[in-house]
């Protein structure tokens, strides 16, 4: 009889998946059920993070090599991990709030940042298949220019379709955080970018999606098809903050956003492969289109632009070709 190392060894796909969604739908029920609780906010805390723990998770039971180096490094990178993380977090909760004490901030902080010091750490981690998993997002690969491409793109999407819209005479979607003075607005992107790179769309969860599941994907579909099987899953383990209200609560908003990130999918598999297998490149691209949205307004035309680059990703590096196993990168030479 197989044991369940074994199981998950021969179905690490699966088990992610599985484990991913079971995390965050079993997490999100005191939110769906007390919505007003604080303890609903420290679950859905938990449950944000499905994806980076079911990456860790199924990297461990899956590994059949002996453990390397020592565990003084990963405790080493947990506890500068912890100290950065709840200084950001203490700083983001004291900016967005009107009132509440420093102390209590910090306190609050600090809870909710045991879990991603922990995804950091195992970027450091004695077992080598989690480590080989998570190092690129503390070692980034590939040229820089790709990180630059990462942050810059759906802002760039964003304010293009602004314009457009604003010429045409078309409508917004949504309205973008006002700020006092250009000080605090830069204030205010720097802080969010930072709190969302970490709980919010970055580390939560593109080291499971794009460290974890796009690679394995890879192995067996092109990607193409690799992209839109991650889409589909992705956005299914969405669903409980869309009923909780805390995603895109209207259907019109779902469906705006549905199809919005279908096409950026390609974009994400696109960065990755380009920079040779990084979680990074994910990471910022996640943060960066979750906080365009905060400060740029939304509009219909940027659908029409995702889709056109998209589709230009999709041709240039011609995504319908599988990829030779464990071979990520699209140099110049290859493409030749």
């Amino acid at each position: 009889m197989a044991s369940l190392g074994d199981t998950i060894r021969q179905n690490q796909l699966l088990a992610y998946f599985v484990l991913a969604c079971a995390i965050m739908w079993t997490f999100s029920i005191p939110t769906l059920l007390f919505p007003e609780e604080i303890l609903s906010e420290l679950f859905m805390g938990v449950a944000v993070f499905g994806p980076a723990l079911a990456c860790i998770i199924v990297s461990k039971l899956a590994n059949t090599r002996p453990r390397e180096g020592n565990r003084r490094t990963f405790w080493i990178a947990f506890s500068v991990s912890f100290l950065l993380i709840t200084i950001v977090a203490s700083l983001y909760f004291i900016t967005n709030s009107a009132d509440g004490s420093i102390p209590a901030f910090v306190l609050v902080s600090a809870i909710f940042s045991i879990i991603p010091s922990i995804v950091v750490a195992s970027a450091f981690s004695t077992t080598p298949g989690l480590k080989e998993t998570l190092s690129s997002l503390v070692k980034p690969k590939g040229n820089p220019i790709w990180y630059i491409i990462a942050i810059i793109t759906v802002p760039i999407i964003l304010l293009v379709s602004v314009v457009i819209t604003d010429f045409v005479g078309g409508e917004f979607v949504s309205e973008p955080v006002q700020a006092a003075s250009q000080l605090e607005l830069a204030w205010l992107i720097i802080i969010t970018f930072l709190f969302t790179f970490v709980f919010s769309g970055g580390i939560n969860e593109e080291t499971g999606w794009t460290g974890f599941a796009l690679p394995k994907l890879q192995d067996k579909q092109s990607p193409l098809v690799a992209s839109i099987s991650l889409w589909f899953l992705w956005m299914l383990w969405h669903m409980p903050l869309h009923f909780a209200g805390l995603w895109n609560p209207s259907v019109e908003a779902l469906f705006h956003t549905l199809l919005g990130l279908f096409f950026l999918r390609f974009v994400f598999t696109w960065l990755y492969n380009r920079t040779n297998g990084s979680i990074l490149s994910g990471s910022l691209l996640h943060t960066s289109a979750n906080i365009a949205t905060i400060f740029i307004p939304m509009t219909y035309t940027q659908i029409i632009i995702a889709a056109m680059l998209a589709f230009t990703v999709i041709v240039g590096d011609k995504m319908w070709r599988k990829i030779p196993s464990k071979d990520y990168s699209f140099t110049d030479e290859k493409n030749e």
